[in-house]
């Protein structure tokens, strides 16, 4: 998961939005490990977020941000990355070939835009490589969904 880059947001709005963040993904999407990035734009590359780390991780009951997302993705077989929507990932195509294509142990990714649309997208990672127009779903956001 991905919080944006807010300047005037103070630190327990994050932490409280990533919490409900962590939790849709545990309860809705049923995921064994979440990751976050605490302070990343959408269109920030992902294998440059959290080079360093942020205080704001120890307060959340997560497993890490993204190196170590690398980290666990690196020395684990038949990863299914699950996203709250496209943009939590990436909106860029290209980043997400290039992430795609150096962590090949990412077998399924599945988008959860169920709160938004209604729709949960399963995709073999090999679609978004070897299809350009599955890569631009993620080219996708001009502002932040708001919920009713």
């Amino acid at each position: 998961m991905r919080k944006s880059k807010k300047t005037g947001q103070d630190d327990e709005s994050r932490i409280n939005v990533l919490k409900r963040m962590s939790n849709k993904l545990q309860q809705r999407s049923l995921v064994q490990k979440v990751f976050a990035s605490v302070s990343a734009n959408a269109n920030d590359a992902l294998l440059k977020r959290d080079l360093v780390k942020n205080d704001i991780l120890e307060k959340l009951e997560i497993d890490g941000d993204m190196q170590d997302t690398l980290t666990y993705i690196s020395c684990t077989k038949n990863v299914v990355l699950v996203t709250l929507d496209y943009a939590a990932l990436t909106t860029d195509p290209n980043d997400l070939l290039l992430f795609l294509q150096n962590n090949l142990s990412i077998s399924t990714v599945i988008v959860d835009n169920f709160p938004h649309t209604n729709d949960i997208n399963n995709y073999s990672a090999k679609d978004p490589i070897n299809n350009p127009n599955r890569r631009k779903l993620f080219d996708c956001r001009k502002g932040t969904y708001q919920l009713l």
